[in-house]
């Protein structure tokens, strides 16, 4: 895999945790549409990333727990903001790229 394209990756994705409301607005499923666009575009050129079990390893590492709903119900619940949840899953989806793709 080109790491740059990995990198070009992360790099749209820390634009995005730098700027959410430019780039998803204020409602929190945005954040999960947006990943699953992201998620299609990486299988597509053969990026290793999304859900499965390096996701569920970061998850985990992170304090959270791994559930096919996702983790921002469990976010929600702990408190944080919907700002803090997209911030908090786009680490998890960076994490995922960088420890995936080499």
């Amino acid at each position: 895999m080109n790491i740059d394209v990995v990198d070009s990756v992360i790099n749209l994705l820390e634009k995005v945790r730098s700027k959410p409301m430019v780039y998803i607005g204020v409602d929190l499923s945005r954040i999960i549409s947006f990943l699953d666009g992201v998620h299609a575009v990486c299988q597509t050129i053969g990026i290793q990333c999304g859900y499965g079990p390096m996701y569920e390893q970061v998850m985990t590492e992170r304090g959270w727990t791994y559930s096919p709903k996702g983790p921002w119900q469990e976010m929600k619940e702990r408190g944080l903001s919907d700002t803090d949840i997209v911030d908090e899953i786009i680490n998890i989806e960076i994490e995922v790229l960088r420890r995936s793709n080499g």
